[in-house]
């Protein structure tokens, strides 16, 4: 019963890392928007308040968490989808990066 709780969890994690994946692939642009715009707002901030317990739950913060999918996700689809072409992607990929090194 635990395994197979285990194999569903790890499903559930491949169903949802491949469906990040796949949203990002259809719309490079939001998400280069969007992960600049979130650089651009969070490196405003002290990157000590991301880390520390007592401003943000440190380890435990959701935002942390949160961000760390997305520039997962970005940075993931790449290498699957190398063509002529996707650029965007790229950039995708090199913001997520940016982004990353804050949080």
């Amino acid at each position: 019963s635990s395994l197979s709780t285990a194999i569903a969890a790890t499903t559930t994690a491949e169903v949802s890392t491949s469906t990040a994946n796949n949203i990002v692939i259809q719309h490079p642009n939001f998400f280069h928007e969007l992960l600049t715009i979130l650089y651009d707002q969070l490196s405003c901030i002290e990157t000590e308040f991301f880390r520390e317990v007592e401003y943000s739950a440190g380890e435990n913060n959701f935002m942390v968490g949160a961000l760390q999918r997305m520039c997962d996700a970005s940075e993931s689809v790449v290498g699957k989808r190398k063509r002529g072409g996707d650029t965007m992607l790229e950039s995708v990929k090199s913001t997520s990066q940016r982004l990353r090194c804050l949080v």
